[in-house]
């Protein structure tokens, strides 16, 4: 059944009158100039209300709820917020969308029900509890089962997870900078430790996402998208493809070797992963994919998968060239770009 239609998004559309940026200057914000509404706009804090143009009149929203005439903008918007919330569709919605973003693209309608009966209700009477939704979406049955061999469980691991993932696996090696050179950074400090990856700002060219860069309010991609072929053949959806292309993988990859230097670059300017407590392992590459099968994969490195690695890595252990860090390096990049690390299960 609809839950709404346009007269509703028209409605809301009304609840949201007199919203405007916030500005240092109060008497700019009073006398709203429509001409020109990114003058002095501070766009990083929130948004302030100025009542002489909002839109007093009752709106009906969902399900004929109505807020009533005479209210000020956020008091019309605390009671929108509200009866969306109330709504006996958010708890599914929220669920499915959350179990998509944290575990699999195709969760079984059984274990929607049962994440959606916690945000209802979390044990104590208390709707929305996103701290017990999510322990209920990681501990659910369906979450912690192994699905080595399953086609419909898994989800793909997007960029920013990717990178994100290696800095929490190995840390990131971290730059002093000083702050009376770098006055648009003063802290306060003279000196101050900073994460300086040079090629964040470049994310969104190589990889097709970039850190609070989504190009619209509705994510990367649709929650629904469906890549022809197999996936779409089974009913099935698989929302992250929606950004993967043949630019994506390269433009990953990149990263992610410029994350990872050689042995012979010393990167004194930027931050890269901190494999300095890790790189003893790579004079045993037998070992090494042990520690990486359980800190990267999940510890579901086939044994196929491993002999081929294992006898790359013995390689280039023998090369007179080679030091443990490229044993490693090597070991890193080749797992992180192989189809086991990138469909998360």
């Amino acid at each position: 059944m609809p839950t709404y239609g346009q007269a509703e998004v028209k409605a809301f559309a009304r609840v949201f009158t007199g919203l405007v940026y916030y500005y240092k200057n109060p008497a700019f914000r009073d006398e709203w100039d429509w001409r020109d509404p990114w003058s002095g706009a501070i766009t990083t804090h929130p948004m302030v209300p100025v009542e002489g143009i909002h839109d007093t009149g009752a709106k009906t929203l969902l399900n004929g709820q109505v807020v009533p005439a005479g209210g000020d903008t956020l008091t019309d918007i605390r009671a929108a917020l509200d009866i969306i919330f109330h709504h006996p569709n958010v708890p599914p919605f929220v669920s499915k969308q959350l179990i998509q973003r944290l575990v699999t693209s195709n969760p079984s309608p059984a274990y929607v029900e049962r994440v959606a009966k916690v945000f209802a209700n979390n044990g104590n009477g208390e709707r929305g509890d996103l701290k017990a939704v999510v322990r209920a979406i990681l501990l659910d049955p369906e979450a912690r089962r192994v699905h080595p061999a399953t086609d419909n469980f898994g989800k793909l691991r997007e960029p920013l997870l990717r990178i994100s993932h290696l800095w929490r696996a190995f840390g990131l090696t971290k730059k002093t900078r000083h702050g009376s050179l770098w006055e648009q950074e003063d802290c306060g400090e003279g000196n101050y430790k900073l994460y300086w990856v040079w090629w964040l700002d470049a994310l969104q060219q190589q990889t097709g996402q970039d850190i609070l860069g989504a190009p619209s309010v509705f994510n990367f991609y649709q929650p629904g998208f469906t890549p022809s072929g197999p996936v779409a053949n089974a009913g099935l959806v698989a929302p992250e493809f929606q950004i993967a292309s043949e630019s994506w993988l390269t433009g990953i990859t990149s990263s992610l070797n410029e994350l990872i230097p050689p042995s012979w670059w010393d990167p004194v300017e930027w931050s890269v992963l901190d494999l300095q407590d890790e790189a003893p392992w790579g004079a045993s590459p037998k070992f090494l994919l042990k520690r990486l099968n359980l800190l990267l994969l999940n510890a579901q490195m086939s044994p196929a998968e491993n002999n081929v690695l294992q006898s790359h890595l013995d390689k280039v252990k023998d090369d007179d060239q080679s030091e443990s860090v490229d044993v490693l390096r090597d070991a890193i990049l080749l797992i992180t770009n192989s189809p086991n690390y990138l469909i998360q299960k």
